[in-house]
């Protein structure tokens, strides 16, 4: 009887351990879930423009040519040209969605080159000077003494009065 009661005994001390394991390993698999779509940013953004032809903002469609140079001359590109064709224009403004891939922001300085044509008609004509490209923060769940420092500024009596604006904007 009392080898029973022994045998007994290690083996609920067994489950008990794997039941310990099982736990340990849901939870660090949940850990890690939130990890993995935190970290799975994609490289494409969005990039709004004014076009101006000549003094005028321009309307219709028109081609462009998008680089990213490695230095404010544009000796050298950091990426193969992304060419959008017949992007609507209107009232000077435009927007397109451009992925230039992984590898390419760096940390390192990037300039925005832009040339543009008339939808499918002559050459593309340079824009200058180029862009210089800077980063803007990420928005993350971090609370508002973690993420506000000197750049913040106060909020507006309108967002002050909406309970879901209770943090200071970047």
């Amino acid at each position: 009887m009392n080898v029973f009661v022994s045998l007994q005994s290690r083996v609920m001390k067994t489950n008990l351990a794997l039941a310990r394991h099982a736990i340990v390993l849901l939870l660090l698999s949940t850990i890690n879930f939130q990890l993995s779509t935190a970290l799975a940013q994609g490289t494409a953004f969005t990039y709004q423009g004014r076009l101006n032809d000549g003094a005028a903002p321009a309307s219709g469609s028109y081609d462009f040519r998008f680089r990213v140079a490695s230095d404010p001359f544009a000796n050298d590109y950091a990426a193969p040209a992304i060419l959008t064709n017949s992007v609507p224009v209107a009232n000077g403004l435009f927007a397109v969605t451009l992925d230039f891939g992984g590898g390419v922001f760096t940390g390192g300085g990037r300039w925005f080159e832009i040339a543009v044509r008339t939808n499918g008609a002559g050459a593309y004509s340079t824009l200058s000077p180029l862009q210089p490209l800077t980063t803007a923060p990420m928005r993350s769940s971090l609370t508002a003494p973690a993420i506000c420092s000197a750049r913040c500024r106060p909020i507006s009596s309108v967002e002050r009065s909406h309970p879901r604006n209770s943090l200071a904007r970047i």
